[in-house]
């Protein structure tokens, strides 16, 4: 029994360091056929229930609040189906090129019976901020914002510029505008109507800058090129904490797929590909991508969503939906707020690998409620450690290998998860019996 143990124990380490168990975290958790699929966005009603709102010949819209059980509310013909994103309880919808009134705005406060309410001109992609602003890409060709705050009905032209614009990306007071085989402009829009270019990124081996983001302290960006070729990049690290002089710092490259876009939450960066389906990398390090889980039996990927508050990820292509789980999202393996993050932090367990006890400790800078949870590898929680009130400081907890009804747990892989105030964080453990 001695020898089994051991041996187990060294099977499970070589797998967790050679990501194998990855293919375990990414689970395909339904599916339904809505007769194609371009983009993907989420969409959470005021009663907190969760759609998808999927490009299909139209817009369809998806109840997803059991992932395990989806079905279509509703779909609205005659509308483009290419690109949208949702603000409050309206899409925004293109066509993936110019035209007069080709956009349209769908009214889905009721997710039974849509309605469309309004139009604009049409572009290739849009994207649009929580405070209201719209930027549309490549229209006629050039990048407009909107205001969508004094009629969200009838978008109101605040700023044009640029030229070649494709899609667009803001994440805080920055605006990173992906202009295709014109390179990536990075704007200052503090002034939401004077937008201020800070730098440009020009690369001879970027065919075409389609995408991206950047990590949770905008201090690395990822751009996708659609058009990369061999061992040409798909997709780019670029440093940009000096904005005088951006350093390409990494890279990944499938010389048999097709990148298209990329979102991040927390440590991980959600990609799909159109040949090689969602792609999911660790970018705790983030210049460099890990592949942490990827699922290519789904085919054609055109679009990925990982933002919804429940955590499952969306993605859309070939026929439909997908709907996944994923333990890195389901359990909150980082934290989404850099500046909660400052406030709190949550150590690796030792021992680890253990067995019954191991030891967890956290800071507190700040005080507030903190709960501490364990999970199994699939995202069940298996015992509820701390959920009070406590006062800024250093602070330990023990688990001693139970679940909440007092049987012992088995031998697995765990994650225990920190949530405190807008701060979430969690690490995986080892339990060898």
């Amino acid at each position: 029994m001695l020898q089994y143990r051991f041996s187990s124990f060294f099977a499970i380490c070589l797998l967790l360091g050679l990501g194998l168990l990855s293919a375990q975290e990414l689970i395909l958790k339904d599916q339904i056929n809505l007769g194609g699929g371009t983009d993907v966005w989420g969409y959470v009603d005021d009663q907190g229930d969760e759609y998808a709102i999927v490009g299909s010949n139209g817009i369809s819209i998806v109840d997803v609040n059991d992932p395990e059980n989806i079905f279509r509310t509703a779909h609205v013909d005659n509308v483009p189906s290419f690109d949208h994103k949702v603000w409050d309880h309206y899409v925004y919808t293109v066509t993936g090129g110019p035209g007069a009134n080709g956009g349209k705005i769908i009214d889905i406060s009721d997710v039974y019976n849509p309605s469309v309410v309004g139009s604009f001109e049409s572009s290739h992609n849009v994207f649009i901020t929580e405070t209201g602003y719209m930027v549309a890409e490549f229209s006629n060709p050039r990048l407009i914002i909107y205001d969508l705050n004094i009629d969200p009905t009838d978008p109101t032209p605040i700023w044009t510029g640029g030229v070649e614009g494709h899609d667009a990306t803001v994440i805080g007071n920055r605006l990173y505008d992906f202009h295709g085989s014109a390179g990536t402009n990075i704007y200052d829009i503090t002034n939401i109507e004077s937008p201020f270019l800070l730098t440009s990124i020009n690369d001879p081996t970027i065919t075409y800058h389609h995408q991206g983001w950047t990590d949770i302290g905008n201090d690395y960006l990822y751009i996708c090129d659609e058009l990369a070729n061999g061992n040409t990049p798909d997709i780019t690290i670029w440093d940009i904490r000096s904005l005088e002089n951006p350093e390409k710092v990494g890279g990944y490259t499938d010389v048999g797929a097709t990148v298209h876009n990329l979102y991040v939450k927390g440590h991980y960066a959600y990609t799909s590909y159109y040949s090689a389906g969602l792609r999911i990398f660790d970018i705790s390090r983030p210049d460099t991508l890990v592949v942490a889980a990827e699922n290519n039996t789904i085919g054609s990927t055109f679009g990925a969503y990982p933002f919804l508050p429940s955590g499952i990820i969306l993605t859309s292509g070939g026929t439909g939906l997908q709907v996944f789980s994923f333990e890195g999202s389901v359990t909150g393996i980082a934290a989404d707020d850099d500046n909660a993050a400052r406030n709190f932090s949550l150590a690796q367990n030792y021992p680890n690998p253990f067995n019954p006890e191991t030891n967890i400790g956290f800071k507190m800078s700040a005080a507030g409620t903190v709960e501490l949870a364990v999970y199994d590898i699939s995202g069940k929680l298996v015992k509820t450690l701390l959920n009070e009130k406590r006062a800024a400081g250093n602070y330990e907890v023990q688990w001693d290998g139970r679940n909440r009804f007092g049987a012992e747990a088995p031998s697995g892989v765990y994650i225990y998860r920190l949530k405190a105030g807008s701060y979430t964080a969690a690490k995986r453990m080892l339990l060898v019996r």
